[in-house]
């Protein structure tokens, strides 16, 4: 075509592989590309008014589709041109503190044009090292995964037990690089490096009972959530984590109302965090009904409705960190913990002890999945071991002890349970 024709002619195009020929309209008019205005020309349907060739000045013909960045090459001389977006971290939130050895770290990092592409990012990673008073450990790079299409990473985090317990620092630097042509580069902070403090204290959340019962398909069962802290509570997320049938669910407390429906490992709000905050020492809801078996619709509820459900939550005390726990949901064919005491566990599990604060005794329940070598042992806000209830290899089941504190001094203690790769501690409070 010949871009010099006038504004408004026609001209007649010819297909010379078919002999087909189809008029065509010329425009002229103006683009703004890379913040600068330039002419254009072009020719466009008469009876669609679809743009389907165009020359810019300065640039020359301009592909089909939006045109983002460009390396534009005259001569021996290379000018690059981009609209400057960089990875953008406006939502995101570091965690600076952890009850967790091991953890998935979840958080949001983004690109203006991730809306024209999948994912405009092309990678995430933390820069991380332990740093003592005297001694820096450089811990290596960990990359992220994509965990959903609003932007969110996920990157799993181990850090190092014996380090942290000697007074070494997890220090860490998250850093988002794009897919420019000249690929760019931000990082958060802006100077130095997020400390993420590992604090034993417990997640002061607990469940009303240990397990949710649907005796039929269209009876419901309930659990209360409480939160026992001083800070209030932000439930992320609930998730399906084994089932193959779908069933409703309602958070409820008093003056509010959330329902959602679970199927498979799918959330009926499609990912989106849930941001339903519990206050200080309040509590809510949550009841399940309705089970939905079109997947497996040869069986009955009664037989086959079983399924895991993990809670995650995040703490708002200043220190933002998340914690997940979780919780069995069933039919009447697969009793539940509450239902029958008699089902061995098959996850490893530290309860809090009750009662907390106590005088002088307290009772600490725990479970174990599969035989292993197990200790439950209580230090000192120090670190002391000041006992040992628990030493040898314990087979699959649920235990109690008894902690009789009338020797000891009042104050914060610890205590921690190791059965093979699981560690968890918690904090007690004995006061005389």
């Amino acid at each position: 075509m010949d871009y010099n024709v006038p504004h408004g002619q026609q001209f007649v195009m010819y297909n010379p592989v078919t002999g087909d020929s189809t008029f065509r309209t010329v425009f002229h008019s103006t683009r703004q590309l890379f913040g600068e205005v330039k002419n254009s020309r072009g020719f466009i349907f008469n009876e669609l008014s679809v743009i389907m060739r165009e020359w810019i000045d300065g640039f020359g013909p301009k592909p089909i589709g939006t045109i983002i960045q460009c390396l534009q090459v005259n001569g021996g001389d290379t000018t690059y041109h981009d609209y400057g977006y960089e990875p953008d971290f406006s939502y995101f939130q570091p965690i600076l503190k952890t009850s967790n050895f091991d953890f998935d770290y979840i958080f949001t990092v983004f690109h203006h044009y991730d809306y024209l592409y999948s994912n405009f990012m092309d990678e995430v990673y933390l820069d991380c090292y332990y740093k003592s008073d005297i001694e820096t450990i450089y811990a290596g790079r960990l990359f992220a995964d994509v965990f959903d299409e609003t932007g969110r990473k996920k990157v799993h985090i181990t850090l190092n037990p014996n380090l942290i317990k000697n007074g070494y620092v997890f220090n860490y630097k998250v850093t988002g690089k794009d897919n420019s042509l000249i690929p760019k580069y931000k990082s958060k902070p802006d100077t130095g490096y997020y400390q993420l403090i590992y604090d034993p204290s417990p997640a002061q959340v607990l469940f009303s009972q240990d397990s949710i019962y649907i005796p039929t398909l269209s009876d419901s069962g309930s659990v209360k959530i409480i939160n026992t802290s001083d800070h209030s509570v932000r439930i992320d997320s609930i998730i399906s984590v084994g089932s193959f049938y779908g069933y409703w669910g309602n958070f409820t407390k008093p003056g509010f109302e959330y329902p959602f429906y679970l199927f498979q490992t799918m959330p009926g709000f499609m990912g989106d965090t849930l941001g339903i905050i519990i206050l200080p020492h309040d509590s809510i809801n949550v009841s399940f009904s309705n089970v939905d078996l079109c997947p497996v619709c040869d069986y009955e509820v009664q037989e086959y409705f079983k399924d895991t459900l993990r809670f995650v939550f995040t703490f708002m005390d200043g220190n933002v960190y998340s914690f997940s726990k979780t919780i069995p949901i069933s039919g009447e064919g697969h009793p539940s913990d509450v239902e029958d005491d008699e089902v061995l566990p098959k996850e490893f599990s530290l309860s809090q002890n009750y009662p907390n604060p106590f005088n002088p005794s307290t009772s600490i329940h725990y479970a174990i999945g599969s035989r292993e070598f197990v200790t439950l042992k209580i230090y000192d806000v120090l670190g002391n071991e000041v006992a040992v209830f628990v030493n040898e290899e314990k087979s699959s089941g649920s235990y109690e002890i008894n902690f009789d504190a009338n020797k000891l001094a009042s104050g914060v203690y610890y205590y921690q349970l190791k059965a093979g790769d699981f560690i968890q501690t918690k904090k007690m409070i004995y006061l005389k």
